[in-house]
């Protein structure tokens, strides 16, 4: 077939019920616009579970590998070396889109607006939908999920020295050359959290600090008052999920205000784009 306009890159190590989910919400999308998307599936796992729900989904994959990996954004990082779509999605094993119509929004984006370089929209934490922050305030946190970002191909990789950010930093530097970004209002992503990052919140707050002391877009002073948030923040969800989860919507209803006027939209068409099938 033609070149891919995205390429979804998966990772997975152990988690087969995720990849399970993941390939599930893929192929209850529109047919023919899988049609325009090579997925890749990167498995850092050797053990059966996992290669059987691969076979699973064989004809929807486009690419994949198990083997043992050096970390997540090794194994990010492997996909992005294969993939040859012109834009890349990182949709991780547990990750699913929202609803069937979400892939053909997002294609109907890409084909209206050529220019378009990076492409964002809001997400769905659990059940609660969040929307995306603006781009200008990405120096001190990220806009939005990873999960709800398209980047251009490009010569961009994951810096591995990161264990837990390196997703933070590759937005960041992504978007300083980023010329026509699009955000998209609807949510793109739905995850469940409790990954990681949420699990090690004191690594997170480590290397976001830096992250923003590298990128030198906040004073020393203001990076040091927002890893402080971090921490706050992880102790609380740990220790007071209810609380937590009360102040962090005020946080973010209080933060996610996109410049409707600056930043460029798409709205969600009726209409369908003419989509060639899957080959």
């Amino acid at each position: 077939m033609d070149q891919p306009l995205i390429s979804i890159i998966t990772i997975v190590k152990d988690h087969p019920k995720g990849l399970q989910h993941t390939g599930e919400t893929l192929a209850a999308q529109d047919q023919q616009a899988l049609g325009k998307v090579e997925w890749l599936v990167v498995n850092g796992s050797t053990k059966q579970d996992t290669g059987r729900v691969m076979d699973k989904f064989q004809p929807y994959i486009a690419w994949s590998c198990s083997e043992p990996d050096k970390g997540i954004y090794d194994a990010m990082n492997k996909g992005v070396e294969k993939a040859t779509g012109k834009f890349l999605w990182f949709l991780n094993a547990g990750d699913i889109l929202p609803d069937e119509t979400v892939l053909h929004s997002v294609l109907s984006a890409i084909n209206r607006e050529h220019q378009a370089d990076f492409i964002y929209g809001d997400h769905i934490h659990k059940d609660r939908l969040v929307h995306a922050f603006p781009l200008e305030d990405s120096g001190k946190r990220m806009p939005t999920s990873h999960q709800a970002m398209l980047f251009r191909n490009g010569p961009l990789r994951y810096d591995e020295s990161y264990k837990l950010a390196a997703d933070y930093k590759f937005v960041n530097e992504y978007l300083d050359t980023a010329s026509h970004p699009v955000y998209l209002p609807q949510p793109l992503c739905r995850f469940e959290g409790g990954g990681l990052g949420e699990r090690n919140f004191l690594q997170v707050a480590k290397e976001s600090f830096r992250v923003r002391q590298e990128a030198k877009k906040v004073s020393l002073t203001e990076n040091i008052g927002l890893t402080a948030i971090t921490l706050v923040g992880g102790s609380l969800r740990t220790a007071c999920p209810n609380l937590f989860k009360y102040m962090r919507a005020g946080y973010e209803m209080l933060l996610s205000k996109p410049d409707r006027e600056t930043e460029p939209q798409i709205k969600r068409r009726s209409e369908k784009v003419a989509l060639s099938p899957h080959q």
